[in-house]
């Protein structure tokens, strides 16, 4: 008999990982987050890497190279974000100007749509 896979197995506990996910990005309303500002705050980041071993152990990690092979990635917590919420989410990125101290800073934005 094949093992059960983790998307029947931990449906309750993928939801509830993708809501502290959601939680710890702030998205709010907007369903949005700028990378500049979870990239400059490094407690949202050791938060996010926390979560790793909750999506290691419920998720197939398979396209998750962040939490597969962290080293390999600049920003392994930006992979994990992207291909978590992918599963629930349309990602959509675009172009995104934010003003810190004068000066204009280029960044990204991610809308998260419903699927």
């Amino acid at each position: 008999m094949p093992k059960p896979k983790k998307d029947d197995k931990y449906k309750k506990e993928q939801k509830e990982t993708i809501d502290k996910l959601l939680k710890i990005l702030d998205v709010g309303d907007t369903k949005s987050f700028v990378l500049y500002e979870v990239e400059h705050n490094k407690d949202k980041i050791d938060k996010i890497n926390k979560l790793t071993e909750d999506i290691k152990k419920y998720f197939p990690c398979k396209n998750i190279g962040g939490a597969k092979e962290p080293e390999k990635f600049t920003r392994p917590w930006l992979s994990v974000i992207r291909q978590v919420l992918k599963r629930k989410y349309k990602v959509i990125t675009g172009d995104y100007t934010v003003k810190e101290n004068g000066k204009r800073i280029r960044t990204r934005i991610y809308h998260l749509m419903d699927k």
